[in-house]
């Protein structure tokens, strides 16, 4: 997981000005970061979580319900 620095996050509410939903890229197949222009409980009901369809489903579910997502990758500092 990336450091989750206030600039990530800056960034994350910025890109909603385009998009209702962000979320950033884990390495291991899921996120570490979801942000929202609304909340959208549909998005956490029947989630098994701690697994490596976490992100798909979340996807699907965005995409189900039309909500314009934008995924993001975080570039660790070295």
């Amino acid at each position: 997981m990336p450091d989750l620095s206030a600039g990530i996050i800056m960034n994350a509410f910025a890109y909603l000005n385009l998009h209702y939903v962000v979320i950033g890229l884990a390495e291991d197949s899921g996120y570490y970061l979801l942000v929202m222009k609304q909340f959208y409980p549909a998005l956490f009901e029947n989630v098994i979580w701690s697994t490596g369809r976490v992100l798909d489903e979340t996807v699907k579910k965005c995409a189900a319900f039309t909500i314009r997502l934008l995924l993001v990758t975080c570039t660790k500092r070295h």
